[in-house]
């Protein structure tokens, strides 16, 4: 076996995640009841996992999949992205260190991260930021490490006041209230609900049967239970997203007005842990009376955010952000050669003539002959894995000389360095895998350590 070291020439693209080419054993093994995946065109080994994962007295159906114009459907179709949802609704009026809640999430974050090769991305709504926060950092959690970003929802991170205005309300204690605009709120919202038939989450009603449930004891404002969530882990990027509605409480004369966040969730509390730069808030203008909030909430509300078109939006913007300091890209020759372009690198192509990947030896190699950037490349190329720290698969080193070589080699690909704001593999290791040699004045190219060379200019 012949060994090689090389630089690659590599020209900035997505990291290649073919479905027949990346394949893993065993990479569905993931879905369970609770953990199922949204329809789309990506394979999870290779990809990156986003889970979106609800909130409280809620299930899967907020993220509506079957709608490829959903916030879900949307993410499954961004390229080198597989979306998933964790359901828990049976369980959620229970606190999230619930064996089917916290640690259940965590082993399906585990469960994407080894299968995938990627960190996962979390979208969490509402109580699902904190199913996130204990998942990820419980004692022996074995999500840790394993999560790329979290982007909440209408987090509720210190609670909700208005839960705990209903609670004050319903147990006579309103007149020591802290909050009196909260408790003037839920004592209006308790009425207005009195004669609401349907109490569904598409209405602030839903909330009336909270407070009686183990959770609304846990989501009162600066919890006993909150507090004592574990820890977020050093370094995690957390956005929050959040909406803010101006609500009209009272009746004429007496009436004010107030900013009550999304409702169930105060604006401070739903952005009271963003690590990943300015939360993203979603202002409605137009000042809601109670029978509005009741009968027909606007999209600030807290189970109308999921579908908000910012929201969305910043999401979306978000994980696709997210996917270039999760990947390692590869360099590759222009469609006009190296240096005059740039081109997707997207295995497996039509043939596999179609996308080679050259090799360019260091300048001060001393050889002879091996100053041109375009007479040696890979092609063919099937990986048989591909993580943040290697990638190894199988094709042929193509040498282009008066008599041309092909060699069937194994490519191992390692030592990423960041270039042009994304991470690159600078070394290649090529072991061959039949009798052919290399033509003079490759020999010295064999068993030869070459430098990373200078990159081209970063593409538009």
């Amino acid at each position: 076996m012949v060994g090689v070291v090389a630089a690659l020439v590599l020209v900035v693209a997505p990291l290649p995640l073919a479905p027949d080419a990346l394949a893993a054993p065993g990479a569905r093994t993931c879905v369970t009841s609770q953990l199922q995946q949204v329809p789309g065109v990506q394979d999870l080994s290779g990809s990156v996992p986003v889970v979106f994962i609800h909130g409280i007295n809620s299930g899967a159906a907020i993220w509506d999949v079957s709608s490829g114009g959903s916030i879900a459907g949307q993410a499954a179709l961004v390229k080198g992205v597989t979306a998933w949802t964790f359901d828990y609704s049976h369980q959620s009026l229970e606190w999230v260190n619930k064996p089917t809640i916290g640690p259940s999430f965590a082993s399906a974050i585990s469960c994407l991260a080894r299968a995938s090769g990627h960190k996962v991305i979390i979208v969490a709504h509402s109580m699902g930021g904190l199913a996130a926060q204990y998942a990820v950092g419980y004692p022996g959690s074995p999500a840790a490490g394993q999560v790329a970003e979290l982007i909440t929802i209408g987090t509720p991170y210190r609670g909700s006041a208005l839960l705990t205005a209903m609670q004050d309300v319903i147990s006579g204690l309103e007149a020591t209230s802290g909050n009196p605009d909260e408790t003037a709120l839920a004592e209006a919202l308790l009425s207005a609900c009195a004669g609401v038939v349907t109490h569904t989450g598409q209405n602030p009603c839903a909330l009336v049967a909270v407070p009686r449930s183990p959770v609304g004891t846990a989501l009162e404002e600066d919890s006993p239970e909150i507090q004592q969530l574990p820890p977020w882990p050093t370094g995690l990027p957390v956005l929050d997203t959040a909406g803010d509605i101006r609500i009209q409480v009272g009746i004429a004369p007496l009436t004010f007005s107030h900013d009550f966040g999304d409702v169930p969730v105060s604006l401070n509390s739903a952005t009271a842990h963003d690590t990943a730069g300015q939360a993203v808030v979603q202002h409605c203008s137009v000042t809601e009376t109670i029978w509005q909030v009741v009968h027909s909430p606007g999209g600030c509300f807290h189970t109308r955010l999921p579908n908000d078109p910012k929201i969305v939006a910043a999401v979306l913007g978000a994980i696709r952000a997210d996917l270039a300091s999760s990947r390692v890209y590869l360099r590759t020759t222009a469609t006009q050669g190296f240096m005059t372009g740039f081109r997707l690198y997207m295995p497996p192509c039509s043939s596999a003539e179609d996308c080679p990947l050259a090799l360019v030896p260091a300048a001060d190699l001393g050889t002879p002959g091996l100053s041109l950037c375009c007479s040696m490349a890979l092609s063919g190329m099937h990986w048989s894995s591909w993580t943040l720290s290697e990638a190894t698969g199988t094709g042929t080193f193509f040498i282009a000389t008066t008599s041309s070589s092909s060699i069937p080699v194994r490519v191992s690909l390692s030592q990423p360095v960041q270039v042009c704001g994304r991470k690159y593999w600078s070394r290649a290791e090529l072991t061959s895998l039949g009798s052919n040699t290399a033509p003079s004045p490759y020999h010295g190219l064999f068993d030869t350590p070459l430098a990373v060379i200078n990159d081209p200019p970063c593409p538009p």
